[in-house]
């Protein structure tokens, strides 16, 4: 994985350490998941579509960038984790159907 995000993860660290507030770590945990599944079984979150999907594509999309409708319910499920964990006192207003 590549570092894209530069300052903006400890920036935000930083400012909720400073503010005293919860912070989800969706940035350390979506990475684990990807290192975890490696580089070709982690495509299947992205936005990777070919012509034999969407006819109407010149060339296939390779978006390592943007979650697909599995990747975003893969990332839901981690929020939903990190808001149990971090902030207990909300998880009454989750729906996990349970």
């Amino acid at each position: 994985m590549k570092d894209t995000h530069g300052d903006y993860v400890p920036a935000l660290r930083q400012v909720a350490a400073e503010q005293k507030v919860p912070l989800l770590e969706l940035n350390t945990c979506s990475a684990e998941i990807v290192q975890a599944l490696g580089p070709e079984r982690s495509e299947k979150l992205y936005l990777w579509v070919g012509p034999d999907e969407f006819p109407e594509l010149e060339k296939p999309k390779e978006d390592d960038t943007h979650f697909n409708a599995y990747g975003a319910t893969r990332m839901c499920d981690l929020a939903v984790d990190e808001i149990q964990q971090v902030v207990p006192e909300l998880a009454h207003y989750l729906n996990t159907g349970k």
